[in-house]
């Protein structure tokens, strides 16, 4: 059960970040965020993106050399009903970033 929390809060992370983004973010920047403030580890990363992409709330959009990661329509939406779970520090975080 407590890993499932913080699985939803990892993909909630992933959206917010990708809402916020001026520009389109790679799957490998969206990772490095979590990873190098420690919150998850890769596998999880991956486990929850795979996850978001899965449900349509993720999409990648293949460049040469790298998968940018966008938010669609639905993962707006459901950024709005669980923005109120993530942390005003973590929100801080990833606004700087």
């Amino acid at each position: 059960m407590m890993a499932s929390s913080y699985l939803t809060l990892y993909k909630i992370i992933i959206l917010y970040l990708l809402d916020r983004a001026e520009i389109p973010l790679s799957s490998s920047q969206v990772m490095r965020f979590l990873l190098d403030r420690e919150y998850t580890t890769f596998v999880t990363f991956q486990d929850a993106l795979s996850q978001l992409t899965e449900q349509g709330l993720v999409k990648g959009e293949q460049d040469t050399h790298r998968t940018f990661l966008l938010l669609t329509p639905e993962g707006k939406e459901s950024l709005t009903f669980f923005l109120d779970r993530l942390n005003p520090e973590i929100r801080e975080q990833a606004d700087a970033y």
